[in-house]
């Protein structure tokens, strides 16, 4: 059937309606209100595992062991949140064991499916996730509050030392892949945020951790995240993970339409 056709009154009405919608949602991503602090909102990162030894925000891990790195929301904003993401800034001593299955990351409950769970890795040591309600605008909101999305990461066989950072919307590095809510009224809130100190190997961080020396002296190099610069094989590339998501929530309900209006095709040519 020729395009043009799809157009015709009365055959694709339930077509029309479902684009537009999904149109509608991703125009609303892109230009959503900007960003704004919100005080009580809060997302933080953690870590656990058969190695980890942790006081405050500082972790002990056993050299070469592999632990897991938590993201959870600890409050959610008021009248719940339509989309949430998170972005890890894990240096570049230790090592993300990526896995195959992206929605393996994925611990938040009220997702609305896998299309519409995106993860990336913009750059070395950088690694953010995101995820939606729904489809269809008004997507249902979610007043979730607990773990959301999570990776395994493996210390290094050496002594070193790492700050293991969630990084908020905003950020210089992590700009508006970071951290951050958009509410039921569309609104993106930047939560509070916060860092894990990671030594492997060594009980205490030493105290020219961070002193910019990164000779063989003995001193342990600074650890830093890099601005992200490509894609780095991630499940969604460079761009924003709010479009990367309005992306995928189009494609979903264009492809249901599709469905939807081949199957109406069908049954009426069988009733001719």
């Amino acid at each position: 059937m020729k395009v043009v056709e799809w157009l015709k009154p009365g055959r694709s009405a339930a077509w029309i309606v479902v684009l537009s919608a999904a149109l509608l949602l991703a125009w609303g991503a892109i230009a959503q209100t900007p960003a704004h602090a919100d005080d009580v909102t809060l997302m933080s990162i953690s870590v656990s595992g058969s190695g980890v030894s942790c006081s405050a925000d500082v972790c002990t891990v056993e050299l070469g062991s592999t632990f897991t790195a938590t993201v959870a929301v600890e409050d959610a904003p008021d009248g719940g949140y339509i989309l949430v993401q998170s972005f890890i800034d894990y240096g570049t001593s230790l090592t993300y064991n990526r896995t195959e299955d992206r929605t393996d990351e994925l611990l938040w409950p009220d997702v609305a499916s896998e299309q519409v769970f995106v993860r990336g890795e913009v750059a070395a040591g950088l690694v953010n996730h995101g995820g939606l309600t729904g489809l269809i605008p008004p997507l249902p909101a979610s007043e979730y509050v607990g773990p959301v999305f999570e990776i395994a990461l493996t210390c290094t066989d050496d002594v070193s030392s790492t700050n293991l950072q969630l990084l908020p919307a905003g950020d210089p590095i992590g700009l508006t892949n970071g951290a951050m809510f958009t509410d039921a009224d569309a609104v993106q809130v930047t939560p509070k945020v916060n860092s894990v100190t990671i030594n492997c190997g060594v009980a205490e961080a030493p105290d020219d951790v961070g002193d910019g020396d990164d000779d063989d002296d003995g001193d342990l190099p600074d650890i830093v995240g890099l601005p992200p610069t490509g894609n780095g094989g991630s499940d969604g590339g460079s761009m924003s993970i709010t479009i990367w998501l309005a992306i995928a929530a189009l494609a979903v309900a264009v492809a249901a339409g599709l469905r939807t209006f081949g199957w109406r095709t069908a049954h009426a040519r069988q009733q001719k």
